[in-house]
């Protein structure tokens, strides 16, 4: 009877409960440095990958409709091949498939523009989370 007795108060929901808090919180204190400074880490690459990207759209823009305007094909290329950006990687795309008309030239762009996306939004949803949870762990 005395073994079933202990085996019972070995399953107590209570006592699972305080053997939890009686743990203590230093492990909450480690996960919570280690969330903060990898949130640290994506915020200075994410400035970093928009800082080194940046791009005179109004310059690249006017270069390439210029080269455009005189049916200079290769030097509208040679402006944006060795592009960092966003715009100018879209643009170097959609250019590769100018001569195949527009409608391949929108398929292009649309899909390079979707793998530029993806490029500057990788680690913005564990921003995202840490932001939204943040609180409720008080980080």
């Amino acid at each position: 009877m005395q073994h079933t007795e202990t085996a019972a108060e070995g399953l107590s929901l209570i006592k699972v409960f305080l053997g939890l808090a009686n743990m203590g919180a230093e492990w909450v204190m480690w996960l919570m440095i280690a969330m903060g400074f990898l949130g640290a880490v994506v915020v200075f690459e994410r400035m970093w990958l928009l800082t080194t990207t940046g791009v005179d759209v109004t310059r690249v823009a006017r270069s390439v409709l210029k080269a455009l305007k005189v049916g200079d094909l290769e030097k509208a290329r040679q402006v944006v091949a060795t592009g960092k950006g966003m715009e100018e990687r879209v643009l170097s795309d959609a250019l590769g498939a100018y001569e195949e008309g527009p409608e391949s030239v929108e398929e292009v762009a649309s899909a390079s523009l979707i793998r530029e996306r993806q490029r500057y939004d990788r680690s913005v949803a564990y921003l995202g989370t840490v932001g939204s949870n943040g609180p409720f762990i008080g980080l």
